[in-house]
């Protein structure tokens, strides 16, 4: 990649996409500092309730001064301390990043596992009456998760995604007309308006920074597809110097399409 793209390789990936992440919310996902620790849980399912168990139980035995012996069997402390470090690094380090996405802490979902097997395997060490029970659990929560993703869960994944702003203007006959940002740019619209957006020399995504920056990139036979924050929508559909039309609103962004006057 370096022989053939030179430094625009080395500043894309690791600058912007590995420190500049860290460091900033350039990419515009920002999560308070505890998020990672509720997406940490949702990411055992089906094992969530035994996991969380897991998790209290342990912290509370491997730290509990002069009594380790309860620790000891199936598996033994050093697994279960090296399990916890494993998925206490990334958890921590990444809860202070300025940007947050939950693929950020994959690497705690191993450890997570390691965990509740653990615990699971003991319990029915203990007592094989919890074999049935456990697998009821386990299957109770993939059919809960289920009706939460095809019933609950829908008008939050919206809100996170351009998808049905895209085919709202779509519908209104605005399929050929290209997408912009409207003072910062959606990455989001890379997946649904892929070949329509507009770029600068080195191929970024260009967002119009101003109203009076509009001018550059409509025209009365052509007009452009604004994603908009709702706190700038007064000030784009209040100005004289453009015509705008409000096609869709997804709880987070509208999209407007605007013409020259």
């Amino acid at each position: 990649m370096y022989l053939t793209h030179g430094y625009a390789f080395i500043d894309e990936f690791f600058m912007q996409h590995h420190f500049e992440r860290y460091t900033s919310n350039k990419y515009l996902h920002p999560q308070p500092v505890y998020f990672f620790f509720l997406v940490l849980p949702l990411m055992t399912i089906p094992w969530l309730p035994f996991f969380v168990v897991a998790i209290g139980k342990w912290v509370f035995e491997l730290f509990r001064p002069g009594d380790t012996g309860g620790i000891a069997e199936n598996g033994g402390v050093q697994l279960k301390r090296f399990a916890l470090a494993w998925l206490i690094v990334p958890l921590v380090f990444f809860s202070f990043s300025g940007s947050k996405l939950p693929g950020y802490i994959l690497p705690a979902v191993p450890p997570a596992v390691v965990i509740t097997g653990i615990f699971i395997a003991r319990l029915m060490n203990k007592n094989a009456v919890w074999r049935y029970p456990i697998q009821v659990i386990a299957l109770g929560m993939l059919l809960a998760v289920y009706v939460a993703i095809n019933f609950a869960l829908w008008p939050y994944a919206d809100e996170e995604s351009v998808r049905s702003l895209i085919a709202a203007a779509d519908l209104r006959g605005f399929s050929q007309s290209k997408v912009m940002g409207y003072q910062s740019p959606s990455h989001n619209a890379e997946f649904y308006a892929a070949g329509r957006l507009f770029r600068d020399g080195e191929g970024k995504q260009q967002s119009t920074p101003d109203i009076a920056s509009m001018d550059t990139f409509t025209s009365p036979e052509k007009p452009v597809l604004f994603l908009v924050r709702p706190n700038k929508l007064e000030e784009v559909v209040t100005n004289e110097t453009i015509k705008t039309e409000v096609l869709a609103f997804n709880g987070k962004l509208y999209i407007v399409a605007v013409w020259p006057k």
